[in-house]
């Protein structure tokens, strides 16, 4: 399935959908102010088990970058495997908003 690119401007925020198990594995090791602030707006999605954040491209940056140190020093190989789909699932977001990370 391919998705639809949409160009949005730099300052656009973009919903992101995470499960709370997602925030879980990645807040287990101590982080900066920088990484607590992406995770401090994440709140819950009423009638789902998701949370849900808003962050511009630049910060979906910054995070996914996050959340591959994070899969990469992950000693469980069931976390690191979640992790390495969560990278995904946010690379996919970003490109389906920003046609220069094809």
């Amino acid at each position: 399935m391919e998705l639809t690119q949409f160009k949005i401007e730099s300052s656009e925020k973009i919903t992101l959908r995470l499960r709370a198990r997602d925030k879980k594995l990645l807040t287990r090791k101590a982080f900066s102010v920088n990484e607590y602030d992406y995770f401090s707006r994440l709140v819950e999605d009423p009638g789902s088990s998701h949370l849900i954040g808003r962050y511009t491209l630049e910060e979906l940056k910054h995070l996914l970058g996050y959340i591959a140190i994070s899969a990469s020093n992950m000693k469980d190989f069931r976390g690191q495997k979640e992790l390495e789909s969560l990278y995904e699932y946010v690379a996919r977001i970003m490109a389906h908003h920003d046609s220069s990370l094809c």
